[in-house]
């Protein structure tokens, strides 16, 4: 019960070649929103995916980096000097375009977990993980 109230939660609040998920570098805050919205794309479909606790077990791992990447993306842009008012308009309609994709693929998630349990059980973390890692990057890069 404790994942699906964090589920609900997060897709409230804004229901994600990511190079830098192991600790790579970001050019700029541009090259972050382009790789932060590749990223989700490819989140979508790992969330699609997920239709019962077995598809949730064997998305996990998939989950688990793709929160990895998505730190990278974030640890990468806060290394940059300070954004242009250019920069932000820039980032965020990309950043914008990605939530208003996923945000629909969040919430059909969350339906299919309320339908069935398990699949929260078999994601355990990795879905928040990913979750609180793309509101770090709307913070950074707007959206």
């Amino acid at each position: 019960m404790k994942h699906l109230l964090m589920i609900v939660l997060l897709c409230a609040a804004g229901c994600g070649d990511g190079g830098p998920g192991g600790g790579g570098s970001v050019g700029s805050y541009d090259e972050a929103a382009d790789l932060a919205l590749k990223a989700m794309k490819e989140y979508e479909g790992i969330l699609e995916g997920i239709k019962d606790k077995a598809s949730g077990a064997a998305a996990k791992p998939k989950l688990e980096a793709m929160a990895k990447r998505l730190r990278g993306i974030a640890e990468g842009a806060s290394k940059l000097k300070d954004a242009t008012e250019e920069d932000m308009r820039k980032s965020e309609a990309k950043m914008q375009q990605g939530i208003a994709s996923l945000s629909q693929k969040s919430t059909d998630y969350t339906m299919r977990v309320l339908d069935n349990p398990e699949i929260a059980q078999a994601v355990g973390d990795a879905f928040p993980a990913v979750q609180n890692e793309i509101l770090k990057l709307r913070g950074m890069l707007g959206g």
